[in-house]
């Protein structure tokens, strides 16, 4: 599912951020530009990645701690930061999230998502790894996270997953897992 709205409306802005004026026009869907200073802002996909932790024939689905979608079903995973590999990033949020250390990861595909927090909506492209846990005697749930399950992949509610980009994932690949 996606959210058509211009870039204006997704990112909130009423004034333009250089010169302050209120003369905005939203262009392609993904720039806005100022009629009077000609400033141009291109809203860009957010990178963020997520990780398929694999242990025996089960795999680590996490409990939002926060919002947006507080509660429900994830994968642990986060956005990137700048100057940041999708590979750093995924084994960053992991060490953050659940206390893991993990090393090994194997991308398996991307999904386009919409994320809504605080007025703002993000496009992101999400990048998503699977790995295998030796051990998940030690997982720690902080940061972004309040709990963790193991779950088999049949066992999915899909419909308790927060993300349509980790829904589109764990649908197609879930007879893989």
């Amino acid at each position: 599912m996606h959210d058509y709205q211009t870039v204006t409306q997704r990112l909130g802005f009423v004034y333009c951020p250089k010169c302050s004026s209120g003369n905005l026009i939203s262009r392609n869907n993904k720039s806005i530009s100022c009629k009077d200073c000609d400033y141009v802002f291109y809203q860009n996909n957010a990178s963020a990645v997520a990780v398929i932790i694999k242990y025996q024939d089960k795999i680590v689905l996490v409990k939002r701690a926060r919002e947006p979608k507080r509660g429900m079903l994830d994968l642990p995973g986060g956005f990137v930061d700048p100057f940041e590999s999708l590979e750093q990033a995924a084994i960053r949020e992991i060490k953050e999230e659940l206390g893991l250390e993990i090393c090994e990861l194997t991308y398996l595909a991307s999904s386009p998502n919409t994320y809504h927090y605080r007025g703002v909506t993000y496009l992101t492209t999400d990048a998503f790894f699977t790995c295998q846990a030796d051990n998940i005697n030690n997982i720690t749930p902080a940061d972004d996270v309040s709990g963790y399950s193991l779950v088999t992949p049949s066992e999915i509610d899909l419909d308790a997953v927060a993300f349509d980009s980790v829904r589109d994932i764990l649908g197609k690949f879930k007879d893989q897992l």
